[in-house]
């Protein structure tokens, strides 16, 4: 039995990295002798251990052979004759199928080394283009390593085209689409425009305009890289329309927290955007949910904080104009304005436009 740290943990060390998840393959290895050694087997399609001390992944070594159109339409085999190259071969990218033993010795067989050195995104074998998600996961690494400037080699583009070609990105499942976008939050605007520029953005992703999305530079800036994930994917899609919103929430399975945010955010800088009337104003702060959630309007706060370089001086005034309303419409004790129990709504209606027009002098 002989155990490899692979993957992504032996790419992010070479590249200075501190790796996040530690991923083993075990070559010379049954089910059995995993299991005698206190391994715990998950999953179904192929054998994974988790370690019983460090809870580590560990897979016995495999190959892999596409027998039916998407995601899941492959067949694995794992014996004990299989080998570690032969288990490389089958993940996407060259740097991303070296090997590191007990040791630190480098097992390469793809030279993706050079690959690290060379700043270059290259598919290991050519059955790169059995699986279309690699074309999602393609444009994720770029943005994942954006502050490495990867490049994508012209024979992976060629690859991708003919995914893209053979109709079956249309069998994707959105649930792998929305974790790919997650692992990109490094910097979104590169995941998409790499989307773009290998023309599938449109069919994977219809409803997000690049137009949109912050400038590339903002996800670079201190005050996104250190925002929650939730604030992250709020930042990054907050420009798009209350519609359009709507739409990413099932494109990318945004959970309802997210969607939340997102919309909140979009409706704030929306009203401060634009002349709109008391009316328009009030139905936009209702439909944005923050006055009855006072956790959703401490998060539209600090979010609006985070894209404030976005936004110019007089801009920026008024969207603490718009936050100022809202928390003067939530703080408001209405019961001492009412004189008449059948005038009540109407009251408090007209109170809370009253409040909005003070504030932005309609």
């Amino acid at each position: 039995m002989q155990i490899y740290l692979v993957g992504g943990a032996v790419r992010d060390t070479l590249l200075g990295l501190t790796p996040k998840d530690m991923d083993w393959v075990v070559v010379g290895a049954s089910e059995d002798q995993m299991l005698q050694q206190g391994f715990k087997k998950v999953g179904s399609d192929f054998p994974v251990f988790i370690h019983p001390k460090t809870k580590e992944e560990y897979a016995l070594a495999r190959t892999e052979r596409k027998i039916f159109k998407g995601y899941n339409g492959f067949e694995t085999k794992h014996s004990l004759d299989i080998t570690l190259s032969q288990d490389l071969a089958r993940r996407d990218l060259t740097i991303n199928s070296i090997a590191m033993d007990n040791t630190g010795n480098i097992i390469d067989p793809f030279n993706g080394k050079l690959d690290i050195k060379n700043r270059i995104l290259r598919h290991t074998t050519g059955a790169f283009c059995e699986d279309p998600l690699r074309v999602i996961r393609l444009a994720r690494f770029k943005a994942q390593l954006s502050d490495f400037n990867f490049s994508i080699a012209d024979d992976t583009k060629l690859l991708t085209r003919k995914i893209i070609d053979s109709g079956e990105m249309a069998h994707l499942k959105q649930e792998r689409l929305g974790v790919e976008f997650c692992k990109s939050l490094h910097n979104p605007h590169i995941f998409f425009s790499t989307l773009s520029e290998l023309e599938c953005l449109n069919s994977t992703f219809p409803n997000i305009n690049l137009r949109k999305l912050p400038y590339k530079e903002f996800f670079m800036s201190h005050n996104y890289l250190t925002a929650s994930d939730d604030s992250r994917i709020s930042t990054a899609l907050f420009q798009h329309s209350v519609h359009e919103i709507k739409k990413l929430k099932i494109e990318l399975c945004l959970s309802n927290n997210i969607y939340k945010q997102t919309l909140a955010l979009s409706i704030i800088v929306k009203i401060s955007q634009q002349n709109l009337s008391a009316v328009e104003i009030l139905e936009y702060i209702k439909v944005s949910n923050t006055l009855r959630d006072s956790l959703l309007l401490e998060n539209s706060i600090m979010n609006i904080k985070i894209i404030e370089k976005l936004n110019s001086a007089e801009l920026n005034i008024k969207i603490d104009k718009t936050l100022a309303i809202i928390k003067t419409l939530k703080t408001t004790c209405y019961k001492t304005l009412i004189t008449n129990s059948k005038e009540a709504k109407k009251t408090v209606y007209t109170a809370k436009l009253d409040i909005i027009k003070k504030y932005f002098k309609i």
